[in-house]
């Protein structure tokens, strides 16, 4: 078998660790980005030698494209971070609570961990303050928001790392606590907001996505109303009385605590395990566990997320108990294929246990839109494996709430963010409550174009399927096997030959 040439490889494992060092991967836990002008600067230029060193390698155009597309996607994240400041914070967040409630390493490691990321969190709330100066009174808000998670969070760790933290440890962590009351005050000392830029959508999508903007205008309002209409009906042939939402509400058993929201879940999940085999191979060992969603996590997530842990070969989907009323049997069947089998956790776990590049293995904005676009078309995959026409409603109505999100990208793109718009789309058309709509608005602002990835990336499947003219079982153990990486990549490799696929597929020895 032919091997990959060591100057791919070495570019291979600094752009992916470049990458781990930005977003915070299992190895890089200790790390803290701070977003102050000399850093941020920084960071552009360590991406700008990396894309040179890719120029200057004279490399198959394959590898060029993938390198490239990783770069640029990695810069956009970098930007958009910039543009909002207290994503930084929401990171740091995001670690401490996953450190403190997932990570699977001794309650030392962790405390351990914590210490180091804790070290430079009073200069982090420090500057991005500063970058607060000339943005607007809605990304500020944001940003107190975000600080008081952030405050609630640190008494969690506190509790939680009680008996295994050192006393600095302990310390910092008290010394955070006033320093979010400090920057909650200090915000005030800013003078007048002002008014942000709209994003420049063509080119967020194209360099960080790999979206053509333009083209997806093109198609999304025609489109939009063929799959409305589809799921109309869908919900008719259910109960021609019922709205939407009313329809999967009334055929689906409810359940009356979140101890009997998880038991249901880990059930599905079992179930949805094993009608997936038909599609997918698991590696051994794999495992797929319940917990409820953190307050962190209820403010962008309106059903349930999914987070690896420290072993690669475990996962764990969160539910959000907020949504108790209404998460029914129906969406927990839709939930644990979405983000179980063959949905988030099967495609993470085969890509763990697989000796694809390390750039295989980021989970970068072009990324999204195949990771996003694989859960979403399973589905509709798995729905032959559920019996009531209510399922299949349900499903559609997912479809429609996703591309409803392209409908509100359009209008983000022209500058206007106004809060209560984009919560009244998922309230008045969607039958979102008031909190399911908030969380789904705030995802929308804090990650521009993300909420695009699950319909274009579902779209791009199904396009790239009809070209290869393979079936569903092939075409899914396929998609789910590269990893985490753009359409693009994906494309490519498909239409490779098996010799320079195993190639790629034997990559780490």
């Amino acid at each position: 078998m032919l091997t990959v040439p060591a100057p791919i490889k070495a570019l291979d494992r600094a752009i992916a660790d470049l990458y781990w060092e930005y977003a915070g991967g299992h190895h890089e836990k200790h790390r803290l980005i701070v977003p102050s002008l000399a850093e941020l600067a920084e960071w552009h230029q360590r991406i700008e030698r990396r894309q040179h060193q890719v120029n200057e390698a004279a490399l198959p155009p394959f590898w060029h494209r993938h390198f490239t597309g990783l770069l640029d996607s990695l810069a956009v994240q970098l930007e958009l971070d910039q543009a909002r400041p207290h994503s930084f914070i929401y990171r740091l967040t995001r670690a401490l609570e996953h450190l403190t409630l997932v990570d699977d390493r001794s309650a030392k490691e962790r405390a351990s961990l914590v210490e180091a990321k804790l070290e430079r969190s009073h200069q982090l709330l420090g500057e991005v303050r500063l970058r607060l100066t000339d943005r607007s009174q809605l990304t500020r808000r944001e940003a107190i928001a975000a600080v008081r998670i952030l405050k609630w969070n640190v008494r969690e760790v506190r509790a939680t790392l009680a008996s295994y933290g050192t006393q600095l440890m302990q310390q910092q962590l008290t010394n955070l606590r006033i320093a979010c009351d400090w920057f909650i005050q200090a915000l005030g000392d800013l003078g007048p907001p002002a008014k942000e830029a709209p994003l420049d959508y063509p080119s967020l999508l194209s360099k960080g996505y790999q979206l053509d903007w333009n083209e997806i205008l093109s198609w999304y309002l025609d489109e939009w109303r063929c799959v409305r209409e589809k799921l109309a009906k869908l919900a008719a042939s259910v109960d021609p009385w019922r709205s939407f939402p009313a329809v999967w509400d009334q055929a689906f058993p409810s359940y009356d605590s979140p101890e009997s929201l998880v038991a249901a879940m880990e059930a599905c999940l079992v179930r949805a395990r094993h009608h997936a085999s038909a599609w997918v191979h698991l590696p051994p060992g794999e495992r797929c566990t319940v917990d409820l969603m953190s307050a962190t996590a209820k403010r962008s997530f309106t059903w349930a997320t999914y987070d690896g842990t420290g072993d690669p070969l475990t996962g764990q989907v969160m539910l959000n108990a907020d949504r108790l009323s209404r998460l029914n049997q129906g969406w927990l069947q839709v939930l644990a294929v979405h983000y179980g089998y063959p949905g988030l956790h099967a495609h993470r776990v085969k890509t763990a246990a697989s000796r694809l590049p390390y750039t295989f293995r980021c989970g970068h904005l072009a990324a999204e839109v195949l990771v996003k676009g694989m859960a979403q078309r399973s589905e509709r995959l798995m729905q032959s494996s559920v019996a009531p026409k209510a399922y299949a409603a349900l499903v559609q109505y997912r479809r429609l709430v996703s591309i409803t999100g392209i409908g509100v990208e359009h209008f983000l793109s022209s500058g206007k963010n106004d809060w209560q718009e984009i919560k009244d789309v998922y309230r008045e058309q969607m039958g979102f409550d008031e909190s399911a709509s908030q969380a789904q608005a705030r995802s929308h602002l804090m990650r521009p174009g993300r909420e695009m990835c699950h319909y274009c990336g579902l779209r791009e499947l199904e396009q790239l399927q009809a070209k290869l003219g393979w079936d569903d079982a092939r075409f899914t153990e396929e998609c789910l096997g590269w990893g985490f990486v753009s359409m693009n990549t994906l494309g490519d490799l498909l239409f490779m030959s098996e010799e320079e696929r195993a190639q790629v597929r034997n990559f780490v020895t």
